[in-house]
């Protein structure tokens, strides 16, 4: 018995011996001498490299043995073989177990030839009789030029050879995860014709290391079919395309159903497009291998039908030669002609977007974030197909599409439209070695390209980088600027998308409102018939004692003759009295539910408001860049010029002159509200900080000295004010040392824990004004109220905490201080009243003068002048300001600090 997927590897190799198709492809595996299916051992050893394999690999695994018929013999006894030798998840292996019991019990013919034994559920007819008449002889003109593939009309990853005949696609750093897709050149619009595809190498490719994520399944993957000039290039995609794949689905209308056989390499297949009215398969398509009809007619769609449908091809890790004719591969069932070989009236030749003088286009879209930047890409790329979109939004659109599976969460707070979160768990995928491998590529493969960098194309220096991958001589370097007012055709779309989007809104809401509503009329239905339940049990039971009672009473009656018969008369009249029916209260029910069901008939109408429809660009639910990266680099937006390398410069919206005096607007205000995310606090501030809080410790050791009785001094003279000599009524702002304003008293002698603290703030939020300044190296920046508490945090390492003084709000706060910080009540940017302060006793003599007022008041009753500071301010532990790492020096700090932050210990308290 093989325990592990490891012994199983081994097992595997004991026996070499292959057993081949008709066309010569391997299909069996034989292991001790007998035979499994080579394709679902394949698949097992891929998906068991994670130790086990899930649900979603049974459910792959199940599907891959379900070919145009059912589970063959050999594929049965593949998958029992592969559940008894590999591990398998609980809920995975009791699905597959419960699929292989639903099937009945298969006899094989001599040789192990299979023989299929499709489940009584999924049991496919046999195909019907063909209807297809061979094609008449045609002496006309037909198609000129050659049927084949170009560039423009392929995806990056596609490697188009001898004259787009022969197709592979890249395969390496992630690209083997991605489907490649090309769409031929001509068209049919008439007729019966058909084109042939033959895979020639199967390429095998490593995952590039284990991840949380699964790669996408098959690794191998081929669909031919047909669809429209505007289709996308994957087919599959959209309801513009018809494909059968070589997994045996037909798709169409963005629905896979089984209806074919599977192919694989070497054979030959063939897809043919019928659109014949007089047919019996007018307006199908059908799949032949090796010129046997693999599947039944399949209807085109309706948006299909009287369009010309171009051949179309999407595959990944093959390689694959398109054949076109005029001489089919492999004759069918019945003569049909090629789309070479087709007639001129029954074909459209695409016009070729190959550019004329050879130059193609790479643009550069300028654009403000937020400001319509992908909306307006969106509206360009459907007005100009044939440019190819290069961004990393693309890049996940096209992973998604390809069916790498992407899990859902993660949303990191930095994620954006410009630099959306990958998240596949993939390595090869997470580690952005698609973008690498697809910048390497654009620089070699000329086509027209829309460069969508949101913030490189904004700054000098990236667009400088970008343009470096460009320097191939047929491409011509453009810049767009879309910024400033919009056109009058990006206002309509924009206000229809807002106007949609509430509408989504709103009819959400009804309906939420409708359902909430229904649950109470339910629960008030209920509550009732449950009260009209209780009140007939209540009457029953009264009205059954009532008779008991009455026979009770006519039995006495009988025997007292006429006063019985009168009481029985009375019991009948009263037993004859009507009661109010059940049904007039249902009647109600009804005639209020007809209200409701007019009232909420339909959705409320929804219009834009006055001044929604003023708004030039509708609110995007996810940022285009990221909060913290456009703080942090809008300082460096900057309008492209030619001197960058730039060939031509375009403005889309507004002239040269308005976009700029646009830009300088934009960044002007920008950084009177942003925040400087990376400022540091620099050396000037710690030195200010420093000395500011040793000159505190000194003006507090000379408060505690200044305590000691003044020295007597002899009378005044008559005439002469006694009160002038005294402290209180010394000219504040007139003194020269604070330390003595006579007989050796400080200015500060009557300071509280509260006048210190407020001296202590009135440095502190001067300093940081004048410090950030000097750090962000930018005369427009300025603190405001909103990022006060950042800042504050940044330079002192410690929370700013308004309620510590009494107050609820920094503006409270400031008018404390006002003589120091003033907030405007407008722009909340802070501003200060001082000029350049040359010493420290500036902030003891504004705190004295703020003192003496408050007391003023005081002693003349007003009571709203005292202070009500919390006590921690008196009691705050040392906090010094963020520094590198050091010998750490303790310093008395008397400033406030959050309750619930704890200090290490070592300060002055």
């Amino acid at each position: 018995a093989v325990n592990s997927f490891s012994s199983l590897q081994a097992f595997l190799k004991m026996a070499p011996k292959k057993e081949f198709t008709a066309s010569g492809t391997s299909q069996y595996k034989t292991i001790s001498g007998v035979k499994y299916e080579r394709e679902l051992i394949d698949f097992t050893e891929a998906a068991a490299k994670d130790g086990q394999v899930s649900d979603e690999e049974a459910h792959t695994l199940w599907t891959m043995a379900m070919d145009g018929k059912g589970v063959t013999d050999t594929e049965k006894r593949t998958l029992e073989y592969i559940l008894e030798h590999v591990k398998f998840t609980d809920k995975a292996a009791t699905y597959l177990k419960g699929k292989l019991a639903e099937m009945p019990k298969a006899v094989p013919k001599a040789g192990d030839v299979e023989m299929t034994t499709p489940l009584a559920s999924q049991a496919k007819p046999e195909l019907e009789e063909e209807k297809e008449q061979d094609a008449p002889s045609y002496t006309g003109k037909k198609v000129a030029g050659n049927v084949g593939f170009e560039v423009m009309e392929s995806t990056v990853n596609t490697v188009i050879t001898t004259e787009g005949r022969m197709l592979t696609c890249l395969a390496e750093g992630g690209m083997q995860y991605l489907i490649a897709g090309a769409r031929a050149n001509t068209g049919v619009k008439a007729g019966r014709y058909m084109f042939e595809v033959k895979v020639l190498e199967l390429l095998n490719l490593a995952d590039g290391g284990r991840g949380k994520g699964r790669p996408p399944t098959p690794k191998q993957l081929v669909r031919v079919g047909f669809s429209t000039s505007n289709s996308s290039l994957l087919l599959g995609d959209g309801d513009c395309s018809v494909s059968f794949d070589s997994e045996g689905f037909f798709t169409a209308d963005s629905k896979r159903t089984s209806c074919s056989k599977r192919f694989n390499r070497n054979q030959v297949v063939a897809v043919v497009l019928n659109l014949e009215p007089k047919s019996p398969n007018a307006n199908t398509v059908s799949l032949f291998i090796n010129g046997v009809r693999a599947s039944s007619p399949q209807a085109l769609p309706e948006a299909l039908k009287g369009k010309a449908l171009f051949p179309h091809v999407s595959f990944r890790a093959v390689t694959m030669q398109v054949h076109f004719g005029p001489q089919p591969l492999h004759q069918l069932p019945f003569t049909c002609r090629t789309v070479q070989d087709a007639g001129d009236k029954d074909v459209v030749v695409a016009k070729s977007l190959a550019p004329k003088d050879g130059k193609y286009e790479v643009l550069f879209p300028v654009g403000f974030p937020d400001e319509g930047t992908f909306e307006w890409l969106d509206a360009f790329l459907a007005k100009n197909p044939q440019y190819t979109e290069l961004s990393d939004r693309k890049i996940i659109d096209w992973a998604t599409k390809s069916g790498v599976w992407k899990p859902r969460g993660g949303n990191w707070k930095g994620a954006c439209n410009d630099k959306p979160e990958f998240n596949f768990g993939i390595p090869l995928m997470d580690d952005f070695s698609v973008r690498r491998v697809i910048n390497s590529i654009v620089s070699v493969v000329p086509r027209n390209y829309v460069v969508m960098e949101v913030k490189e194309n904004l700054c000098l220096a990236d667009r400088k980088e970008n343009l470096k991958r460009f320097s191939h001589p047929d491409y011509r370097k453009v810049a767009l600027v879309v910024m400033g007012e919009p056109d009058g055709d990006f206002k309509k779309l924009s206000q229809e998308k807002l106007l949609q989007a509430k509408k989504v809104k709103a009819d959400l809401e009804w309906r939420q409102q409708k359902l909430e509503k229904e649950r109470k009329k339910q629960l008030a239905k209920r509550l009732k018939e449950a009260e009209l339940k209780r009140k007939q049990a209540l009457e029953a039971k009264a009205k059954a004692e009532e008779e008991k009672k009455k026979k009770a009473e006519g039995d006495k009656a009988k025997a007292e003759g006429t006063e019985g018969e009168k009481k029985e008369e009375k019991a009948e009249e009263s037993k004859d009295e009507p009661m109010p029916p059940a049904d007039e209260a249902k009647e109600e029910e009804a005639e209020d539910e007809e209200k409701d069901d007019d009232a909420d008939a339909e959705p409320p109408a929804v219009e834009l408001t006055a001044e929604e429809k003023k708004q030039w660009f509708r609110p995007p639910a996810v940022p285009d860049l990221a909060p913290q990266v456009l703080n942090k680099v809008f300082g460096h937006f900057t309008i492209p010029s030619t001197e960058e390398g730039f060939d031509d410069i375009r403005y889309e919206w507004q002239d040269a002159k308005t976009s700029k005096s646009y830009l300088t607007k934009w960044v002007s205000e920008r950084k009177r509200t942003s925040k400087v995310e990376d400022i540091q606090p620099g050396e000037w501030f710690k030195t200010q900080l420093a000395e500011f809080l040793k000159k505190t410790e000194e003006w507090k050791a000379k408060q505690k000295a200044s305590t000691v009785p003044p020295k007597k001094v002899a009378p005044k003279a008559d005439g002469e004010d006694e009160d002038e000599e005294e402290s209180g009524n010394v000219d504040i702002f007139s003194v020269e040392d604070i330390c003595n304003i006579g007989n050796g008293e400080v200015l500060f002698k009557l300071f509280g824990f509260e006048d210190w603290a407020l001296m202590t703030l009135r440095f502190e939020l001067y300093l940081l004004m004048a410090a950030f300044k000097k750090d962000v190296g930018d005369p427009e920046r300025v603190i405001t109220e909103t990022y006060l508490p950042f800042y504050f945090q940044r330079y002192y390492g410690r929370p700013l905490t308004p309620k510590l003084y009494g107050k609820e709000n920094f503006q409270e706060m400031a008018l404390m201080v006002k003589d120091t910080v003033t907030i405007d009540s407008e722009s909340l940017s802070m501003n200060t009243p001082l000029s350049e302060v040359e010493s420290f006793d500036i902030f003891v003599k504004l705190t004295e003068e703020s003192r003496r007022e408050r007391q003023r008041r005081i002693d003349a009753g007003d009571e709203t002048a005292r202070l009500k500071f919390d006590p921690l301010l008196q009691k705050k532990p040392t906090v010094m300001p963020p520094q590198a790492p050091a010998a750490r020096t303790p310093a008395t700090y008397n400033t406030p600090k959050m309750p619930h932050v704890k200090g290490k210990g070592g300060g002055k308290w």
